[in-house]
């Protein structure tokens, strides 16, 4: 921004100003208008084959919005702008809850384009960050995972300090983190759920009881119910088990609205970091809702998706 400024306060000299006249003088002022404002912006434009009306979300987990944005696709086309003054990596959400990163800077305008029956196979141009990582997605697109790990950590150690290699290297830590994952008759990670700023505060590090932990969320399906199914057990049952909800949500003002909608009065917590939420990430979580009871001494008794099949037999 300073370096446009620079550049067109030498070319509006006095000498220039007084050889404009009228309608060129309103001219060069809105030029240099937009070409300071489009420099703190982001724009992406969205174009699906496949795709009628469907809606669509973006989040970012690095403070540059305060909510998850919808994204309304009519007729397979989107467009979206929000301003931005430092790089940023958003997360496109698909209407089959994947995602896909895009990695951002002031004034990028990129274009998103994709079939919605191969929704893996969508590109993002208008950036050269974003022309390799997709390159390197599509490159690798159908590896076994063997082959998926070592590419990724050839290219992380070519490319260092790329901005690329920082989202390869998230990638690459959760599939790692899936070795381990959640296995029944086996102790969990030392697990802490610190205060979150926006939800009740529980002691809850050295449970002296079974505990059911709870992973949801607001954007992806299945989060209501299973809120609705705790709760009923909850209230129908005489338990000691110690509930504990862990959402990934990244909007404060919706999630809020969601615990009350469900009425969680149990210990919950938010930490706005959808992927990125550190237990989700300890416990290789990869679907949304999960759900893992342990008894009093963390080893983990039953876990799984459906409630119905996996964890209310052993409650």
């Amino acid at each position: 921004m300073k370096a446009i400024s620079e550049k067109y306060a030498k070319v509006t000299t006095p000498s220039l100003l007084r050889r404009v006249r009228g309608g060129s003088f309103v001219l060069l002022l809105a030029i240099l208008f937009f070409s300071c404002s489009d420099s703190n912006k982001l724009r992406i434009e969205g174009d699906f084959t496949g795709l009628r009306q469907v809606d669509m979300y973006i989040y970012s987990t690095d403070g540059v919005l305060a909510n998850i944005d919808t994204l309304h696709i009519i007729d397979g086309y989107f467009e979206w702008e929000t301003p931005l003054s430092e790089d940023a990596t958003f997360y496109l959400v698909f209407p089959n809850m994947s995602e896909l990163p895009v990695l951002a800077s002031p004034g990028d305008r990129l274009k998103v384009t994709g079939n919605g029956s191969q929704l893996k196979s969508t590109r993002i141009e208008g950036s050269d960050v974003n022309k390799e990582l997709t390159d390197f997605r599509l490159t690798h697109l159908n590896d076994a995972l063997p082959d998926l790990r070592k590419a990724l950590r050839a290219y992380i150690k070519a490319n260092p300090n790329s901005r690329v290699s920082h989202q390869l290297q998230r990638q690459l830590t959760l599939l790692n983190a899936t070795n381990s994952g959640v296995v029944t008759g086996r102790k969990l990670p030392q697990l802490d759920f610190p205060d979150d700023g926006i939800s009740p505060y529980d002691s809850i590090n050295s449970p002296q009881h079974p505990m059911l932990l709870v992973f949801w969320s607001g954007w992806a399906s299945g989060g209501h119910d299973i809120n609705a199914k705790v709760r009923r057990y909850l209230r129908d049952s005489v338990n000691t088990v110690t509930p504990v909800s862990i959402s990934l949500d990244v909007e404060k003002n919706l999630y809020h609205y969601q615990c009350r909608q469900d009425t969680i009065d149990w210990t919950t917590r938010c930490y706005r970091r959808a992927w990125d939420t550190p237990q989700v990430i300890a416990l290789s979580i990869r679907q949304l809702p999960y759900v893992i009871l342990t008894d009093s001494t963390g080893t983990v008794v039953a876990h799984g998706s459906d409630w119905q099949a996996d964890i209310l037999p052993h409650l």
